[in-house]
C-alpha cells in the first residue's frame, strides 16, 4: 500500500480550510464527483434540498438524472484535461431548476509516494462552487462598474452571469432581446480585456474581491 505524502495532506487541509472561507456553497470533489468535503453552506444547501444531494457512496447529484450525467462528465473531462488558460469550466443547469450553475476549477496535487526514481503521480481533484440566482446581491453593481467602467445595463448582464442565469433568461427578464444581451455582454468583455463568459467572471471575482 502506497503512502500518502505529507505534502498532499497539507494540501488537502489548505484546500478544506479555503471551502470553508468560500461565500457560496463549495465542494472539493473527486474525478467521479464523490465528495471529499463541503463547506458549510453546501451541507445547508443539501439538508434544505437546494438541488445538491448526495448518494450513500458520497457523490454528488443532482435533482434531475440527466443533469447528474452531464455534471459528472463535466468534472470527469476537468480532471482529465483541466481548463482552457488555467481558467474554469461552467456548468449550466435549465432555467426551472436550481442551482442556476457551478464553476468546476481543477486542481492538480501529489497523491502518491514515489517508487525511487519515479515521477510521483498527480491526484487531480476539482473545486465547484455553486450559485444561486438568489446570490446576485453579494456583489455589489456599484463597484462592478467603476471596476470595468461599465454601464448600467452591462453591469446588469455580468452580474447576471455571475448569479447563474443564462443569457435568453436575462433577456427575458429585462425585457431585452437576446441580440441586445449579448452587445451588453461583448461590450462588457471588451471593457474587461476577456475573451470568454468564465475569464470574464474569473476577472470580475479576482477585482472585486467577491468570493466565488
Amino acid at each position: 500500500m502506497s503512502t500518502a505524502l505529507p505534502e498532499l495532506d497539507y494540501a488537502r487541509r489548505t484546500a478544506e480550510r479555503f471551502l470553508d472561507n468560500i461565500a457560496r456553497p463549495s465542494l472539493l470533489l473527486t474525478f467521479n464527483c464523490t465528495v471529499v468535503h463541503m463547506n458549510d453552506r453546501a451541507q445547508q444547501a443539501v439538508a434544505c434540498k437546494r438541488g445538491l444531494m448526495t448518494t450513500p457512496a458520497g457523490r454528488l447529484v443532482l435533482q434531475e438524472r440527466e443533469e447528474t450525467i452531464k455534471l459528472h462528465e463535466l468534472v470527469a473531462k476537468a480532471v482529465v484535461n483541466g481548463a482552457p488558460h488555467n481558467d474554469f469550466l461552467i456548468f449550466s443547469v435549465p432555467e426551472e431548476l436550481s442551482p442556476n450553475s457551478m464553476l468546476i476549477h481543477p486542481l492538480a496535487l501529489t497523491s502518491e509516494r514515489p517508487l525511487p526514481g519515479q515521477m510521483p503521480e498527480p491526484a487531480r481533484q476539482v473545486l465547484v462552487t455553486v450559485h444561486y440566482r438568489q446570490d446576485l446581491h453579494l456583489i455589489p453593481e456599484e463597484r462592478v462598474r467603476a471596476a470595468f467602467g461599465l454601464t448600467y445595463s452591462e453591469s446588469q448582464v455580468v452580474l447576471g452571469l455571475a448569479a447563474g442565469i443564462t443569457v435568453s433568461l436575462l433577456a427575458r427578464e429585462t425585457n431585452r432581446s437576446v441580440h441586445t444581451v449579448r452587445l451588453h455582454l461583448k461590450r462588457a468583455m471588451s471593457k474587461a480585456h476577456c475573451h470568454s463568459q468564465s475569464e470574464l467572471l474569473n476577472v470580475l471575482f479576482r477585482t472585486i474581491g467577491q468570493p466565488i
